[in-house]
């Protein structure tokens, strides 16, 4: 019993690690409108990392960054249309009021855009 016991909790332990790890982040420090339809958010370094397109055909951004390369040229989605405009939205408007990150699952594909600290009117 005490086998079986440790056996699930090792399970367990593995289990909510493997999909911690799906999750990655990255901050965005600037955020540009390329078109109408399209932004391209950037890094602390200036360098490009994700495309948005924010249309009704696609509502996801694709990872442009070869220095992250398993990430490199992947495409995430976000839930819709609506969701997607609001991240660029904040992005744009509110990256040096916030910090603000474009959030990636890998095991689901979706993508999402999170605001945290702001700092007051």
């Amino acid at each position: 019993m005490r086998f079986a016991t440790f056996l699930v909790t090792i399970l367990g332990l593995f289990t909510s690690l493997q999909g911690h790890s799906a999750e990655r982040t990255f901050r965005v420090f600037e955020s540009k409108r390329i078109t109408p339809l399209v932004d391209r958010f950037y890094g602390q370094d200036g360098n490009a990392f994700g495309t948005v397109f924010c249309n009704p055909q696609a509502a996801q951004v694709m990872f442009v960054d070869s220095r992250v390369g398993d990430l490199d040229g992947k495409t995430f989605y976000f839930e819709s249309v609506e969701a997607c405009d609001k991240g660029r939205t904040q992005a744009r408007q509110l990256s040096q009021k916030c910090v603000v990150e474009l959030v990636l699952d890998q095991e689901t594909q979706g993508a999402q855009v999170r605001l945290s600290q702001c700092l007051g009117n």
